[in-house]
């Protein structure tokens, strides 16, 4: 393996992970900067509660892309299969996950990885972790737990690619590095897991909320108009 050319892609790939779609994209379009709104979190939840489905939606598409490409990158160039490809999928890919939460460019204040790292495991096990993923899903719709729908996904992922990649320390090593990394960006929720005070958080509430206000205001200026008139 040329670590040399391994050590550009990977520089390459962290500054894939500084493209902050929710910042960018909230900015441009919406005014104003998703990290001064609800949660605080760059990522696809907080977009999705704070504009409604198609932000979150296309944010979370945008951020499973980030990881996704760099990691089929270091995948194909290194060889499809092999130790090799995989160290290059992940360590790529664990470099634009480290680029999305600690990003250079927006002063280290990014999202918390886990729709990145969701891309990086479609690259490695495209259906564990599209089942994985709808389980996950599925259980912050019911429990409203997001931080621990996370860890179910991220747990699951690095245990099962451990277990059966488990002939490589360096493999190993970098996809504990995933869990580490996650346990970083949630260690508020962790914290408030632990005591007890950890607050639900309904996407389809916070849905319907969005759904009624715009209806609301829609009828506000339906009422204005024709007074105006």
């Amino acid at each position: 393996m040329d670590l040399i050319w391994l050590i550009l892609f990977c520089t390459g790939a962290y500054f894939i992970g500084n493209i902050n779609f929710s910042v960018i994209l909230s900015r441009k379009f919406r005014k104003t900067d998703i990290r001064k709104m609800g949660s605080g979190n760059a990522g696809a939840t907080n977009m999705l509660r704070q504009f409604g489905t198609k932000w979150g939606i296309m944010i979370l598409t945008l951020d499973v892309i980030k990881g996704l490409v760099p990691a089929l990158v270091g995948y194909l160039v290194y060889g499809v299969g092999t130790t090799d490809g995989y160290i290059a999928l992940y360590s790529m890919g664990l470099a634009a996950v480290f680029g999305h939460c600690f990003p250079v460019l927006f002063k280290f204040k990014g999202g918390k990885g886990v729709a990145t790292i969701v891309g990086v495991f479609l690259v490695a096990n495209p259906i564990l972790a599209l089942i994985v993923f709808a389980a996950a899903v599925g259980y912050a719709m019911i429990w409203e737990y997001g931080a621990v729908s996370s860890f179910i996904f991220v747990t699951t992922m690095v245990v099962y690619q451990s277990i059966t990649q488990g002939s490589s320390l360096t493999i190993t090593l970098l996809l504990f590095s995933f869990y580490i990394l996650v346990c970083i960006t949630h260690r508020k929720n962790i914290y408030r897991l632990l005591i007890g005070v950890e607050s639900r958080a309904s996407i389809l509430k916070s849905l319907k909320k969005k759904k009624f206000e715009k209806k609301k205001q829609a009828w506000i200026e339906e009422e204005e108009s024709q007074v105006t008139n």
